[in-house]
């Protein structure tokens, strides 16, 4: 899942702004997507493996084993340290909170839509759906839906909070988090 992960930061947003907080809505972007840039440096130092096939082929084709930054242990951990260094930052538990809940649920939706997970290593049991391996395009569907829905959401709330969102961000925001998704659809089904 990658759209997906950002749009969740849509959801942290609003309940900010929601609470009459301040919202900084590139803290909750990079808060969604922390344990992929982890996975990126850590796959770059050798250290996590993610291998796609040469000359392409479909998401149910890459080799994936991100025992650092994507098993469940790992994310908590992960989790864990970044709300605290938020908090540390900004003195505001609600942000620090949001933090953690978007990387946890980066987690969990990587468990119904993602590559396989593990507890922490092969050798602890498998959770999750692995469904980007046995049926990527389960997994592309249901991110996009997923999309589809927080914007739509996110849309209505604007809108309820009296800070309604322009048709040309609606349809941006539109195309690039669920055509984004859509994207990955391989040609040849």
């Amino acid at each position: 899942m990658i759209m997906g992960h950002y749009a969740t930061a849509l959801v942290a947003y609003q309940a900010t702004t929601e609470n009459k907080k301040p919202a900084n809505i590139w803290l909750y972007l990079a808060a969604s997507q922390l344990l992929d840039f982890a996975m990126l440096v850590l796959v770059f130092l050798g250290i996590e493996s993610f291998v796609a096939p040469e000359g392409g082929g479909s998401l149910a084709e890459v080799q994936a084993y991100l025992p650092y930054s994507h098993h469940a242990v790992p994310a908590v951990i992960w989790a864990t340290v970044a709300s605290g260094l938020s908090y540390a930052f900004l003195k505001d538990r609600y942000v620090a909170l949001w933090v953690f809940v978007l990387m946890i649920g980066h987690e969990v939706l990587d468990m119904i839509a993602g590559f396989q997970h593990y507890v922490f290593g092969r050798d602890t049991p498998a959770i999750g759906l692995g469904l980007y391996s046995s049926a990527p395009l389960a997994g592309i569907i249901i991110e996009a839906v997923l999309c589809l829905g927080i914007c739509l959401w996110f849309f209505y709330r604007r809108s309820k909070t009296g800070e309604p969102v322009s048709w040309t961000r609606r349809i941006l925001l539109l195309m690039v988090l669920v055509g984004g998704t859509l994207s990955l659809i391989p040609a040849e089904l």
